[in-house]
């Protein structure tokens, strides 16, 4: 049947209602030309697409890439560092004896790695990754967010008991334990995001750890004042990870198409609210898990969800 005026107005009209009280990026996809990603190296490991961490050291060209692995030796389930000159493209990897959850983000902070687990920090030397120390934050995570502001670790979400979903949390460095700072205004769950200017960016996700509504909203969280806005995304991501250079915050994010799944990837700026969609080809096809960035290159982790596989460490210059 051939849409009428009223079948439009009753679009336009529809369309109206779901922006009422939410602010959108405006999207730009069409000033971007396809972008190919290429391999700087290749990483053989176990569950790498299940919320591995990854992050750039600029003072020694690096990329440390960390997960929950089994120690081939011992056949324990430890905490695995690989660390990858980004010069040379060679990597060395070594094993821990820390045993935590699967979750893992990495930041880098006065030459140490630290690295949030499930329910530990550990503390590595970035030179000769030589554990330093690990303590139990006083939490049960998974696929949670986090950010090093201030010197000092942020995280949110992920809650592995669906409770604290909605808070945000700062390491006490005097108790060693996570305590709460703030609240956003609904849970979130494989939402990873950035804080820039004191203002925490969460994109995408969902409630819980399954089965809850995909979310097509960032949460920003002003940290001085303990207030919140909300703006919508042009897609709805079930998980997504981040990068951020400047005001600019990139952003990979899952989008379920029937049984398949797809990477949309974009760049936000936090001054404009633009979101503006990048076109890119991955080497080895697969799906984006993390993000990492300096000040040349995005790098994505892509690779295949697989038990065991190989995944490609990638880059592209700046878009």
């Amino acid at each position: 049947m051939k849409p009428t005026t009223y079948h439009y107005f009753k679009i336009l009209l529809f369309s109206l209602l779901l922006s009422l009280g939410t602010s959108s990026c405006s999207k730009d996809n069409d000033s971007m030309p396809k972008t190919s990603f290429e391999t700087v190296i290749t990483v053989s490991g176990e569950r790498l697409w299940q919320a591995t961490g990854m992050e750039i050291d600029n003072a020694s060209n690096s990329c440390f890439i960390v997960t929950r692995e089994t120690d081939p030796g011992s056949g324990q389930s430890t905490e695995r560092i690989t660390k990858i000159d980004l010069v040379n493209k060679t990597g060395i990897t070594t094993y821990s004896d820390v045993q935590d959850f699967i979750s893992k983000n990495v930041h880098v902070l006065n030459n140490e790695l630290a690295i949030i687990g499930g329910t530990i920090v550990t503390y590595y030397n970035s030179a000769n990754l030589e554990l330093l120390q690990s303590f139990n934050h006083g939490l049960e995570l998974s696929r949670f967010g986090s950010d090093l502001h201030n010197n000092t670790l942020f995280i949110w979400g992920g809650d592995l008991n669906e409770v604290n979903s909605d808070k945000i949390y700062q390491l006490n460095q005097s108790t060693n334990l996570f305590e709460v700072y703030g609240q956003l205004s609904e849970p979130r769950t494989w939402a990873h995001g950035e804080i820039i200017n004191n203002t925490l960016y969460v994109f995408g996700g969902q409630e819980e750890f399954e089965n809850t509504p995909i979310k097509n909203t960032i949460l920003i969280y002003d940290l001085n004042t303990q207030t919140e806005t909300k703006i919508m995304l042009p897609y709805s991501f079930f998980r997504t990870f981040t990068a951020k250079l400047g005001s600019t915050i990139y952003v990979a994010g899952h989008v379920v198409n029937g049984e398949n799944t797809t990477t949309i990837l974009g760049k936000y700026d936090t001054e404009t609210n633009a979101f503006t969609e990048i076109d890119f080809e991955l080497p080895n096809g697969g799906n984006i898990h993390q993000l990492a960035v300096d000040n040349e290159y995005l790098y994505a982790l892509a690779g295949e969800e697989e038990l065991f596989a190989d995944f490609q460490v990638t880059k592209m210059p700046l878009p």
